[in-house]
């Protein structure tokens, strides 16, 4: 038997969220940047990095040394740096890439979503728009927020049918049939988005394997259901309401 996982001193976790919220800024300049990719199957120095991601190379080795802490490189006895098995998931070529993922999380507009935590947590009012995913309003971190939704969904192969509940979105449960071509989909919304998700459905090919379900109190048995952007427009009775649904 493996010996038990000791527990860390409070202050080592504390420690770690600290240092979390630096990576929540650092990791996706990084995959914009293409640093990642850079170093993708291949050691290089910093200088080299540097170079070739038009960076500047002393600012980047301070960066590079933070992620070395976070364990994402690894530095040689000469200097030069390589990915850990934990940094080549931030490639976008990747198999299972989560740099498209991180790359939303650290947009502007994504971020700007948390400002208003505070004044939430007086009393404050919330607003379905302003955590609408369409208010990152790029349609390349759109994409890429699809196409990371579409990598988590995949690497659960047993899930054999994915419900998307109500999102409008239909042009993500089409990234997850696409990544998982075993798979099939229901799209459950109203009338209008069922005629778009026909349409987004068909050019992506992947209409003979998805149903169009209008939105009604019992939902389609399915073995994984697509509710987070759906949840966060919800106050808390209304996503009570529909997880229960989906239970």
């Amino acid at each position: 038997m493996a010996p038990p996982i000791p527990k860390p001193p409070p202050g080592a976790v504390v420690s770690a969220l600290k240092i979390a919220i630096a990576n929540a800024h650092c990791i996706p300049v990084l995959v914009r940047l293409g640093v990642f990719d850079r170093l993708d199957g291949r050691r290089s120095r910093v200088e080299e990095i540097a170079a070739d991601t038009g960076t500047d190379a002393a600012s980047l080795a301070r960066v590079l040394a933070f992620c070395g802490c976070a364990g994402l490189v690894r530095a040689d006895g000469d200097g030069s740096l390589e990915l850990t098995e934990i940094g080549q998931m931030l490639v976008r070529d990747h198999a299972e890439s989560f740099a498209g993922d991180a790359a939303v999380r650290g947009a502007r507009r994504y971020v700007e979503r948390w400002d208003g935590l505070e004044a939430i947590l007086r009393g404050g009012t919330r607003s379905a728009a302003g955590v609408d995913l369409d208010v990152l309003d790029r349609a390349h971190v759109v994409a890429a927020h699809r196409v990371a939704l579409a990598d988590y969904a995949a690497a659960f192969s047993r899930s054999e049918t994915y419900v998307d509940v109500e999102s409008g979105d239909p042009a993500l449960l089409a990234a997850v049939l696409q990544k998982s071509a075993r798979s099939d989909g229901v799209f459950v919304g109203k009338a209008a988005d069922l005629e778009r998700a026909k349409s987004v459905l068909s050019a992506a090919r992947v209409a003979q394997r998805c149903e169009l379900v209008l939105s009604q109190d019992t939902l389609p048995p399915g073995d994984a259901y697509i509710v987070s952007h759906r949840l966060e427009a919800l106050g808390d009775d209304e996503a009570v309401a529909l997880l229960s649904r989906v239970r």
